[in-house]
């Protein structure tokens, strides 16, 4: 796996949610990729500002931001 499209959702349709908005357990899948595929790199794919916003926010929260790459 070389990049990801990150975005949340709950299970019933692809919503394009920011990171934390939705049912994923998303502290699991991040530190699956920090341990697992460090290199990957990956896009942000939110359908709003706010959802962007989140996204960020997550990331940062969980110190990832450098397993993706520079924003």
């Amino acid at each position: 796996i070389r990049h990801f499209h990150l975005h949340d959702n709950h299970g019933e349709r692809d919503e394009h949610l920011g990171i934390g908005q939705g049912d994923l357990p998303w502290e699991s899948i991040l530190r699956f990729i920090e341990e697992k595929i460090p290199q990957v790199d990956a896009t942000i794919e939110n359908t709003s500002r706010q959802a962007c916003a989140a996204s960020f926010a997550v990331l940062e929260r969980f110190g990832d931001l450098g397993a993706f790459g520079r924003y």
